[in-house]
């Protein structure tokens, strides 16, 4: 382990044989289900009902404001957020999660030695309202298209469902999708908007609810 300075976690190392170790990176990553995953936060949200999100930097305005509403409405204790909080779109709803004491899975495109922590991220942490995953080792330098697919793939891995806002016809969002669906996982989505895309793949429309 590896501390943190300022009342921060250990960071802590999550291997196969660990209980905590989430069973849906060993059934659905191929080769990279052995990975050992950095842990920092509260690990026990790995057993809490968790909802993926993803939202690409190309999202329809409308669908952007029905993201964020949906957000500032999921109930307290009912959903652990999961998601890499990359994208504006992602880290606009990580703020707004945070300031509601939503609990997060965070999982960034990084090894976490070494990783800066902003005050609301430490909060979060001494609350046990936050998890911070990486499948990376410490020699990653700078992130890649291919590195953030992988990302990608872990984060529904851990998630129990996964709301996509929207996917364009074609494009890399509804390919990771339909491999979404094709491992069986629940996909959700909204109504309109020019998702016929995803509604055709089986994502259940969703009208704000969580």
């Amino acid at each position: 382990m590896k501390s943190f300075p300022y009342g921060v976690p250990a960071l802590a190392y999550l291997r196969p044989e660990n209980p905590l170790y989430p069973p849906g990176v060993t059934k659905h990553l191929g080769k990279m289900k052995a990975a050992v995953i950095s842990a920092l936060g509260n690990s026990g949200l790995l057993k809490q009902p968790k909802l993926g999100l993803f939202c690409s930097v190309r999202c329809r305005g409308a669908l952007i404001l029905r993201t964020y509403e949906f957000v500032k409405k999921i109930p307290l204790g009912k959903t652990v957020m999961v998601s890499g909080f990359h994208s504006p779109l992602e880290r606009q709803c990580l703020e707004v999660l945070l300031r509601r004491h939503i609990p997060v899975i965070m999982c960034p495109i990084r090894n976490l030695e070494r990783m800066r922590l902003p005050p609301e991220w430490r909060l979060a942490l001494a609350g046990e309202r936050l998890l911070i995953l990486s499948l990376f080792p410490a020699r990653l330098r700078r992130s890649t298209r291919e590195l953030a697919f992988q990302r990608n793939r872990f984060v529904a891995a851990l998630a129990d469902r996964v709301l996509i806002p929207y996917a364009s016809a074609g494009g890399n969002t509804e390919r990771f999708a339909r491999e979404v669906r094709e491992w069986g996982k629940p996909l959700l989505t909204f109504h309109g908007e020019g998702n016929e895309v995803l509604i055709g793949l089986g994502a259940e429309g969703i009208d704000g609810e969580s």
